[in-house]
């Protein structure tokens, strides 16, 4: 099972060198970052590297030994996943949060050219994932949306979709509720935040 830390065998000094290159955005769902990441990328002629973008194959490619908590979210219905199951639940076991997949988040950047630098976003770059790879903690950053200014960003897409698997599906009613209510930490307005400074 992956504990939430890759699984590489370098010294710390070694291990944040090898990413010195890489820009990380991080931050919950609806706080922007994809938006700001495109930008940046654009403007610094940077890689981009979207954790969403990878979900699915990350699903595929894992197992269930090594990410228990994932093929379990896989296997449920709706109602399993956003009804049947306490918020308390449901944040314990999210597979994400808990870091299954960050060591495949990590082998597809160290397999990116260095050069001209990459900048990875995503909300399953959380921050004590994170941190153990940083040379220059200016590097990360997290974006905290308020509840009204997510809402207004999920108003604006027209959907509410739970692609957190590789499993799409359109939510309403109690699921939206409770899928509203997890990845978004309560904060008094949308700002960028550096856990360490």
């Amino acid at each position: 099972m992956e504990t939430g830390r890759h699984e590489l065998t370098a010294d710390t000094e070694a291990l944040q060198e090898q990413f010195r290159h890489v820009y990380w955005i991080g931050g919950g769902s609806g706080a922007g970052k994809s938006t700001i990441v495109r930008r940046i990328a654009a403007e610094h002629d940077l890689q981009l590297y979207a954790t969403d973008d990878v979900m699915l194959d990350h699903s595929r490619r894992s197992t269930p030994e090594r990410c228990p908590f994932l093929h379990q979210f896989m296997a449920m219905d709706l109602d399993e996943r956003w009804v049947n199951r306490s918020p308390k639940a449901m944040l314990e076991t999210f597979h994400w949060f808990r870091g299954e997949g960050f060591s495949m988040i990590i082998e597809d950047i160290i397999r990116l050219p260095k050069r001209p630098g990459v900048i990875a976003e995503g909300f399953r770059l959380a921050p004590h994932l994170v941190q153990p790879l940083l040379a220059v903690v200016s590097h990360a950053v997290w974006l905290l949306p308020t509840p009204e200014f997510r809402q207004v960003v999920f108003d604006s897409r027209g959907d509410r979709n739970g692609d957190f698997s590789g499993k799409q599906a359109t939510l309403s009613g109690p699921s939206a509720t409770c899928f509203s209510a997890m990845p978004c930490l309560p904060t008094a307005s949308t700002r960028k935040r550096n856990v360490w400074n």
